[in-house]
């Protein structure tokens, strides 16, 4: 079970990971944008394919932790949602341990 520090963390790691996310596809649009010699437009072309590779695999690792983010989160929610009903249960049984001593 997850406890709120560690989901801080994935959710800060996932932040993080969506910043330099945009920082690549800024990269991207700056290099698309550059005034490039017909010379230098492979070495251009093969960084464009290099930083598009990078932003894919940073998008896919932000895609699994949020992933698996959700999965602790919905988790905590199951776990909650049957202590609540326990603790239900328990007062049930108390206001009617009550009664029977009244």
């Amino acid at each position: 079970m997850a406890n709120a520090d560690e989901l801080y963390a994935l959710q800060e790691e996932n932040l993080r990971m969506r910043s330099q996310i945009e920082n690549v596809q800024a990269r991207l649009v700056d290099l698309r944008g550059a005034h490039g010699d017909p010379s230098n437009m492979e070495h251009l072309d093969e960084r464009l394919g290099e930083l598009s590779e990078e932003a894919s695999r940073k998008d896919a690792e932000y895609t699994k932790s949020r992933e698996k983010l959700s999965k602790k989160i919905e988790t905590m929610r199951e776990k909650y949602r049957e202590q609540k009903a326990i603790g239900t249960k328990l007062q049930e049984v108390s206001v009617f341990v009550v009664r029977l001593v009244q």
